[in-house]
């Protein structure tokens, strides 16, 4: 239900396109920061060096691979 009430709501305009991003999740799990930059980029903001290296650290420190693997239909 909650899906459905989204996709209306975009499909009806209540939220401008302009402020949609899609983003698929596959894309996002195997290059999250890459995908972060590609948001910044979808709305005309610039990703600094800083906070893409922030970003980077983060994940760094925290590697999928430390936690229980999802499997996804």
């Amino acid at each position: 239900m909650g899906l459905e009430k989204v996709i209306d709501e975009r499909q009806g305009g209540l939220v401008p396109e302009a402020q949609i991003a899609d983003v698929f999740f596959q894309n996002f799990m195997s290059d999250p920061v890459g995908e972060v930059e590609k948001l910044y980029t979808h709305w005309g903001l610039e990703l600094s060096s800083e906070a893409r290296r922030a970003m980077q650290r983060y994940m760094d420190v925290r590697p999928r691979s430390k936690h229980v693997k999802h499997e996804y239909a």
